[in-house]
């Protein structure tokens, strides 16, 4: 009798297992899954704050030559409030894919708002590192707009050999932006280090879609002065440059 109890009880236990095989099995389906729309969503809302920071660059420049209170101003108003809001989409991909959604504090403007040129006008030289031509020649026009001197490279290596020959011309530059993603290439975490090797003093910025990247929410940690997370404004442009700048001029 209790050979019996026992020969019942370890057929239930074995379907158990069974079933919890299956399970197990089942789950590690859905999280494979799972992470693969992660990796996707990650991966879309990265190029998608490519484009945005792309057409920010350029509403931001056309307003500049556009009369107040025009229609074509309008029309380019609206255009950045739209644009805007579809930050705002690819911040919630973002949370998706596990990389965060909210705009990090202090780095971005809310909302859409004419830029007072000479609040942000500036001057110096800065060398510009990202793999996408049109962030490159965009972000170069607005800081160019602004009044600097400006380098376009799109890798890490190149920066580093750029930067090496210009401060052997002595004609050093006053700030780095270093996009943290390099396809096929050094990326800004890396490049930042080689710099810093080179030159302790170097003001380097990190740019970066991925806004709760820990090398973005901790940037200083990673020998960063500041950070830019894309898309962004002229505005924000102009001033997180200014703002290094200042730190650096204070502390010499």
């Amino acid at each position: 009798m209790a050979t019996g109890d026992f020969s019942s009880k370890t057929e239930i236990s074995e379907r158990q297992v069974d079933e919890l095989r299956s399970r197990i099995a089942l789950l590690e389906g859905e999280l494979a899954i799972r992470d693969g729309l992660e990796v996707l969503a990650g991966g879309i809302a990265h190029d998608f704050n490519n484009l945005l920071t792309v057409i920010l660059n350029n509403v931001s420049l056309m307003k500049l030559e556009t009369a107040a209170g025009s229609g074509t101003m309008i029309g380019l108003e609206e255009m950045e409030n739209a644009t805007l809001k579809a930050r705002n989409l690819a911040w919630k991909l973002l949370n998706i894919a596990g990389n965060g959604s909210s705009p990090p504090s202090g780095e971005i403007s809310g909302a859409a708002s004419e830029p007072s040129l000479d609040d942000l006008m500036g001057t110096g030289k800065i060398l510009l590192v990202d793999d996408e031509e049109n962030v490159r020649t965009s972000t170069g026009a607005a800081l160019g707009r602004l009044g600097y001197n400006v380098v376009l490279v799109e890798s890490g290596s190149k920066a580093i050999e750029i930067f090496c020959q210009s401060a052997d011309e002595g004609r050093p530059f006053d700030v780095v932006i270093l996009d943290l993603t390099v396809h096929s290439g050094t990326g800004g975490k890396e490049t930042v280090t080689r710099l810093k090797r080179i030159d302790p003093d170097v003001k380097a910025v990190v740019s970066s879609g991925y806004a709760n990247d820990a090398v973005m929410t901790e940037y200083a940690e990673f020998g960063f002065s500041g950070k830019l997370a894309k898309p962004y404004t002229m505005e924000d442009l102009g001033r997180v440059i200014k703002a290094v700048l200042s730190d650096s001029r204070n502390q010499s």
